[in-house]
């Protein structure tokens, strides 16, 4: 219900859509023009899938499957994410609380959602905008929501500056004509300041109140990133001995069933008949994070 929510809100903003809750009389309703999401601005090769290889892709897909769960599943594969993972967490949470939002998006996902409302609409896809950045979204849905005036974006305590934004003042009001006003809109970020390895920060600044602090976990920078050389879902279909081999001995052996424990969590590697890995979990677990064990002995449960 929760992702639900959010998904909704995030609609007022990115789909330009009217809320869902709209008719609620102390929800809240953008009058005048809305801002565009995309903007134009230089090309970023850092970001990865390359926009052509993703446009390439969906065109390809589209004419192959139409709008199915195979087009959604061929896309992910590309970005190396599991559809499952992608449905259950479209976004990234910054801030989520009454009458407000503020989530994130690499452009792959803002891509996607693109994709299946051009298909819904019926409108070709290779028209879809592709952000060259990842997308922050302040969405207030409520008048007396906090006001967000400044988003600071950190990579190792270093400011990052974004490539362009269009937070500024909107006004909001209710069906019973209540109104007041409330900044919302976008804000594009270079890929680079998402890459893994660093400690990437986002604080979210009210005009009154407190601020929100996001320090990104390294699973969220590599799939953020789209880094999916090291993503644990690379791991299906290779041989147990190659996994040993790359990552050696898992802390744990449980029948079928490896498991790493790492600072950052644990991975569970699943085997199958002739010992080749069918699945892991979770699918985006930052596969450097293991610390090799070769020199350890198996410990079976």
């Amino acid at each position: 219900m929760k992702n639900q929510n959010l998904r909704a809100s995030l609609a007022l903003l990115l789909l330009f859509a009217p809320s869902a809750h709209a008719q609620q009389r102390d929800r809240a309703i953008q009058l005048g023009p809305r801002q565009e999401e995309i903007f134009s601005i230089p090309t970023a090769p850092s970001c990865s899938p390359s926009p052509m290889e993703l446009r390439a892709v969906a065109t390809q897909l589209v004419a192959q499957y139409g709008d199915t769960i195979e087009l959604y599943r061929g896309l992910d594969k590309v970005v190396g994410i599991e559809t499952a993972y992608v449905n259950r967490l479209p976004f990234v949470e910054i801030v989520n609380m009454e009458g407000l939002v503020v989530a994130l998006r690499p452009p792959y996902l803002v891509f996607r959602e693109g994709i299946s409302e051009a298909l819904r609409k019926r409108e070709p896809v290779d028209r879809v905008p592709l952000p060259l950045g990842v997308t922050i979204s302040i969405v207030p849905t409520r008048i007396d929501a906090l006001d967000i005036i400044k988003v600071i974006l950190e990579r190792d305590g270093k400011q990052i500056e974004p490539l362009a934004s269009s937070l500024r003042p909107s006004e909001f009001a209710t069906q019973l004509g209540a109104k007041t006003t409330l900044h919302s809109g976008t804000i594009i970020y270079p890929c680079t300041a998402f890459l893994p390895d660093a400690k990437v920060v986002v604080t979210a600044i009210p005009e009154i109140g407190s601020n929100t602090v996001k320090a990104f976990t390294p699973t969220e920078l590599v799939v953020i990133s789209a880094a999916k050389d090291r993503m644990a879902a690379r791991l299906v279909g290779l041989d147990a001995a190659a996994v040993q081999e790359q990552y050696g001995n898992p802390s744990r052996v449980d029948g079928k069933r490896w498991n790493y424990v790492t600072d950052a969590g644990g991975l569970y590697v699943y085997l199958g008949d002739g010992d080749k890995v069918t699945s892991v979990e979770p699918s985006t677990f930052d596969l450097k994070s293991i610390k090799p064990r070769s020199e350890l002995p198996l410990t079976r449960k």
